[in-house]
């Protein structure tokens, strides 16, 4: 039977952190440093270049929607998502790779068709919404069903409660002092201001709108 392995040192965070210090030490950092610097140049290199193309491809996008200029680092961060879904995947993966990375920033509110063009120059087609959604089950089908049964739930409740009514009362008498009532199906609001008497008895009501 093979002799069970003795494990040198315990794996917790002191003997980790003791770890992390060693590597840390200036002199094997500088030793790291000498040896992979050269090596690394190319790769630097090319990856400026194709950063400052990314750039210049998002500003002569977003230059044709001002609203959005404020926003070019988020579309920056959107054209190196799909640069890396680019160069990382492809067929079908890629597809989903670059659906679900438009998808994304489609969510947080940048331009559709500013990100649908990024994408088309930098060599690749965001799919239909209708495909984009038929992978998570929304059909069509099943769309048209969630908003008929919201359309319907609404209108219920509509016709359940047209209005919906609001009371302020006097903190030192309890009586109510202004009543607002909201109609569900023109938007429209009326507030009734109430004034009482010494007795407390109501002795006008005044309407607004």
């Amino acid at each position: 039977m093979a002799r069970k392995r003795r494990r040198i040192m315990d794996r917790n965070p002191i003997h980790r952190a003791i770890k992390w210090y060693k590597k840390e030490n200036p002199t094997v950092i500088a030793t790291y440093i000498k040896i992979g610097k050269d090596l690394a140049f190319d790769k630097v290199l090319e990856y400026q270049t194709i950063h400052e193309l990314l750039i210049k491809i998002v500003k002569e996008t977003i230059n044709k929607y001002p609203s959005e200029v404020a926003r070019q680092h988020e579309y920056v961060w959107y054209a190196q998502g799909i640069w890396y879904s680019i160069t990382k995947f492809s067929g079908k993966a890629r597809q989903i790779m670059i659906d679900a990375h438009y998808t994304y920033y489609r969510f947080l509110g940048l331009n559709d068709g500013a990100l649908r063009e990024i994408a088309q120059r930098l060599g690749v087609k965001i799919s239909d919404m209708s495909n984009i959604w038929g992978r998570l089950g929304l059909t069509e089908e099943v769309i048209y069903k969630g908003v008929k049964k919201a359309l319907a739930e609404t209108l219920n409740d509509v016709a359940v409660n047209p209005t919906i009514t609001n009371i302020e009362y006097d903190p030192s008498t309890g009586l109510p002092v202004k009543i607002t009532v909201l109609d569900k199906i023109t938007g429209k609001t009326k507030t009734y201001t109430i004034t009482y008497d010494e007795y407390g008895n109501p002795i006008k009501v005044e309407e607004t709108t």
